[in-house]
């Protein structure tokens, strides 16, 4: 069995994200990191998350499924 290795962030859990994602971890990381720097610009006030780092936020958002992942896949394509 492997051995399950704990995310730096709060409860982040990276196989329901990519799940979400419906593609792979490399997509995932691509969409949180475009919420994260539209976070950084000018929604940070709308998110209900009070963490300091905008890509835990990101991360959360789209493992609550809180953002559609594919929608800022696209955006970075």
């Amino acid at each position: 069995m492997k051995k399950l290795i704990p995310s730096r962030g709060p409860e982040i859990d990276r196989e329901k994200c990519v799940r979400l994602m419906g593609t792979g971890m490399y997509d995932m990381i691509l969409a949180a990191s475009a919420r994260a720097r539209e976070l950084r610009r000018h929604h940070k006030t709308s998110t209900q998350y009070e963490y300091t780092h905008t890509i835990v936020t990101a991360l959360l958002e789209l493992q609550n499924g809180q953002i559609e992942g594919q929608e800022y896949f696209k955006k970075v394509k």
